[in-house]
């Protein structure tokens, strides 16, 4: 890291609105300092980035807008979400916890949210990805909040204080996603550290929400300089997502996700850039110039796709993956890049990271796997010689099958939960495919994690060693 700032200011109203959003207008700035802090996982991480911080003074009794731009020493640049705090006297926002049970509720529950603050104030909620709930989802003392992203419900008790919500089984309106923050009555908010608070829902239909931001039960693929490749299957639609082609970058890029069934032979790039890909089965665009975006290549009717025009945003789209394909196909293949806008510009960022023979090139090793059912049943034309680490189903709630692919087996597979606790490890396996020069099979070495019930809900990270290499996968376990 060359340098990290943080761009900070008052908005003269005191509420987010569309002009709070904009990077447009006046900023102060303060240089952030950066510190190494001791680890406390076991074992220790072999990389550690610093922790930078900066302490923001002279402003009271008024919303701040703020984000964090950063510079690394190749050049690379990348700035946060703008994000929103309000800094008073005193806070109810400070020293808040939150919490609901059920941990993992379906849409036939009731969910009963705590909040343990010294201040009362209302739940700002909205599900789907920030979309106003139904009338006949409103709690009594609900009210809209007018931009049609969120309502508001008074919480109840003394401290600490409670609000209870669902079920969410009105056919109008399938819900997969509650989003929220807390709203105290002194005007402060707490917002989870500026990540909100969602709560993700079994037994109901998945949504996926075209508005140029990234959806919440999506799952993180990979990222690379500051880019990300997102994906998640809901049994009928594939959704993915990368970074907004957005018109505000200051170097012109059209953005694009390209997916198959099984990568094909090298042809030339569809927009005319330089260099080639491996044959895809379709791909979603996305054009910085005029901020347009839209499918190629998609057998099905209207498939979907929208881009936020701020590169803070994302490019998403979704398709019917049985009408595209013929059926469901155990896995899709996924890249995302980044090119000049210019008749043959060049490649500017792919994720994943490149790893193929040519430069300039995406190759069919190149592409990410994701899984849309078990992995086991890849066959090998489908399979490129690459590392693969899968989990599946993802979230699980009773067993979670873990498989690595590679030319040599794994010399371990440890899962940890998110504090960086060991939680257990792998040593039996046993593998599917062969590895002969005639067939190139990419061997599967799988194992199965059934928690017991010392384990809960929450996020964990697998991680698999392979040689000098690791890779880690976060999976969702819902009890």
């Amino acid at each position: 890291i060359e340098q990290i700032i943080v761009y900070y200011r008052a908005a003269a109203d005191g509420t987010v609105d569309h002009d709070n959003m904009l990077y447009a207008g006046p900023w102060s700035s303060i240089p952030m300092a950066g510190e190494t802090r001791p680890s406390m996982t076991s074992p220790a991480p072999l990389h550690k980035a610093q922790r930078y911080s900066a302490e923001v003074t002279g402003v009271t009794e008024a919303l701040v807008d703020y984000f964090i731009f950063a510079r690394d020493i190749y050049g690379n640049e990348t700035r946060s979400n703008i994000s929103h705090v309000w800094v008073g006297e005193s806070g109810g926002g400070s020293g808040s916890s939150v919490s609901w049970i059920p941990e993992a509720p379906s849409v036939d529950d009731t969910i009963v949210i705590t909040v343990d603050a010294s201040i009362g104030g209302n739940l700002h909620w909205g599900v789907n990805g920030w979309n106003a709930p139904i009338p006949a989802y409103w709690p009594t003392g609900t009210f809209d909040w007018g931009d049609g992203e969120a309502v508001e419900t008074p919480l109840i008790g003394s401290g600490p204080y409670t609000i209870t919500i669902g079920p969410f089984d009105d056919p109008t309106q399938p819900v997969s996603v509650i989003d929220f923050v807390i709203h105290f009555s002194d005007g402060s908010w707490d917002n989870n550290s500026g990540y909100d608070y969602h709560i993700l829902l079994t037994g109901g239909p998945d949504t996926y929400v075209m508005d140029g931001a990234l959806d919440p039960i999506s799952e993180e693929i990979a990222t690379v300089g500051g880019y990300g490749l997102w994906a998640h299957f809901n049994g009928v639609r594939l959704y993915v997502a990368t970074a907004s082609a957005g018109i505000g970058e200051p170097t012109l890029k059209d953005h694009f996700i390209f997916a198959a069934i099984s990568p094909g032979t090298l042809v030339l790039h569809p927009w005319a850039k330089d260099g080639s890909i491996a044959q895809w089965s379709c791909y979603l665009g996305g054009e910085n110039g005029t901020g347009w975006c839209g499918w190629f290549d998609c057998d099905v009717a209207a498939p979907q796709s929208a881009m936020n025009p701020d590169p803070a945003g994302v490019i998403e789209g979704t398709f019917d993956v049985a009408a595209q394909f013929g059926a469901i196909p155990d896995t899709v293949w996924l890249v995302a890049c980044g090119y000049g806008t210019g008749d043959g510009a060049p490649l500017s960022w792919q994720v994943p990271h490149a790893s193929g023979s040519f430069p300039g090139d995406i190759e069919a090793i190149e592409y990410a796997p994701f899984p849309l059912n078990d992995p086991m049943t890849i066959p090998a034309e489908n399979m490129p010689d690459r590392i693969g680490l899968f989990a599946y189903p993802n979230p699980f709630n009773s067993a979670i099958t873990i498989s690595v692919g590679e030319g040599l087996r794994p010399s371990r597979v440890e899962i940890f939960d998110i504090n960086g606790k060991r939680v257990r490890g792998f040593e039996g396996s046993r593998v599917r495919g062969r590895t002969t020069s005639a067939d190139n099979r990419t061997p599967i070495t799988e194992f199965v994690w059934q928690p017991d019930e010392s384990i809960g809900s929450g996020v964990y990270l697998v991680r698999a060693t392979i040689g000098d290499e690791e890779i880690t996968k976060r999976v969702v376990y819902l009890r």
